[in-house]
Formats: structure tokens, sequence, C-alpha cells
């Protein structure tokens, strides 16, 4: 089977949306989905024409900008554009386009390869909404919450939290900054044993529960802190989850 033939098969079976132009911008070859994508039925069709021919004049002036500067450039090119498919509808694409380059270097046309990337956009998308929803019942929730990873690094903490160990969130997330935080409210020895309580969760996978006294003079409360392992499927532990609970009393702690 010659090469032509094996590229000619692989344009008509790729999902794959791909094209071929000539350096005037004529459409020299393309996927069988590509020319679905641009409203033709064949490839055949839409061989030969411009992007002006085919597109709104909104997106053909934004194709004639990007193969401009691949041929100034001659670099690959990025981008992610919503387009309106004629059967799925309005979908996210993920566009290469590169140079084709001759053997002195000249560019005598270029080629491009985008993929339907709308499944994992929503997908993100998805995640963020849950996550958001997630995070607005973790700081309705009284007590301090916080998830740490098995680098023992801050994923997530509610509200309580923030109030509870006077930090913002934005300072601690994704570091791993628990002396600083534990060291405003606890002795030394105690905060060494909050974070030995983290090591000992994540090794031993099982739930652990420290109470201690804060460090704050008359104003000092006593706390439950209790830490369970977050386990994967596999039985691996990936982080954990903690809970600080001021037990009410009567009296004050020194």
């Amino acid at each position: 089977m010659r090469n032509t033939d094996l590229l000619n098969y692989w344009l008509k079976a790729t999902p794959e949306f791909v094209f071929f132009k000539n350096s005037e911008g004529q459409y020299i070859n393309t996927s069988q989905s590509n020319a679905e994508l641009a409203g033709f039925s064949s490839p055949e069709q839409m061989i030969g024409k411009y992007d002006y021919e085919i597109y709104p004049p909104e997106i053909a002036q934004q194709f004639l900008i990007q193969d401009k500067k691949i041929y100034e450039t001659k670099k690959p090119l990025y981008d992610i554009l919503w387009v309106n498919h004629p059967r799925l509808g309005k979908i996210q694409i993920k566009c290469f386009k590169a140079p084709m380059l001759d053997d002195a270097n000249n560019v005598i046309g270029l080629y491009g390869i985008s993929v339907n990337i709308t499944d994992k956009f929503r997908m993100k998308e998805n995640i963020k909404k849950q996550k958001a929803k997630t995070q607005t019942i973790l700081d309705n929730i009284p007590a301090a919450i916080w998830i740490k990873n098995n680098d023992n690094k801050y994923i997530t903490i509610n509200y309580a939290f923030e109030k509870f160990y006077k930090v913002n969130k934005t300072d601690i997330m994704g570091k791993y900054s628990d002396f600083e935080i534990l060291s405003k409210l606890f002795s030394v020895n105690d905060t060494e044993l909050l974070r030995q309580q983290d090591s000992e969760v994540m090794k031993t996978k099982k739930t652990k529960t420290l109470t201690m006294c804060t460090n704050e003079g008359e104003k000092s409360r006593l706390v439950l802190v209790k830490k369970s392992p977050l386990i994967k499927g596999d039985g691996s532990c990936v982080g954990l989850i903690g809970i600080s609970n001021e037990i009410k009393t009567n009296n004050n702690y020194n």
C-alpha cells in the first residue's frame, strides 16, 4: 500500500479534524471529519476552497491571522476554540497548526490537527461546580475542617478553620505550613504532637484523636483534634481529613 493510500485511509477514518493548505491558503487535503465540521459531506467538496468561502467572516479572519503568524515565525501554533458543528452543535476544539517546509526551509503550506475536547471541558466544569458545592457545605459547618494530600500540603480548609487558626485560605493552600499555623494556638510540644499525628494517620491508615489545650493564657480552650485517612480504591492513603472542635467547659485552662 502506498503512503498516499495510507494517508487517505487515515484521513477518512480519523475523528480528528485534519487539514492541509498550500501557500495560497487553499485546502489541498482534509479529513472526512473536518469536512463535516465545515459543513460538507465529503473532503472533495472542501478541497480548493479558501477559509472565507467556507466560514463566517469573523472565523475566517481569525484563521487568516493564525496562518500569517505561522508563515512569519515558521513555528507551530496552539489554540482552543468554540465552533459550531452541523451535527454535534457547539463544541470546543484544541487546535494545532504547523508550517510545512521544503528543503530550503521555505514555508510551502501548513497543516492542522484539532481535537474535540468538549467532554473534557464539561468534566472540568462539573468538577469545579462539585468543588464549589463541597466548599459551601464545609464553610457552613461550625467545626474547623481541613484536607491534606499525602505530601502533607493543604488542599482545602473551611471558613471555621480560617477563623479558629487565624489564617487566610489563599495563604496556605498547597503549602506545608503547619508549624506557623499551629504554633499560634498551641505550645511547641503540642504542635509537634499534632504534626506527628498526621504521619501516624497516613502511615497506619487509622483515625487518630488528640485532646489538648490551646496556649492562650486565661482564654485557653480545650480542643479535640480528630484526623482520618483518605483511602483510594486500591487501598493506598492519599491524604487525610481533619476536624477541630472546641470542648465547652466552665473551667479555664492555663
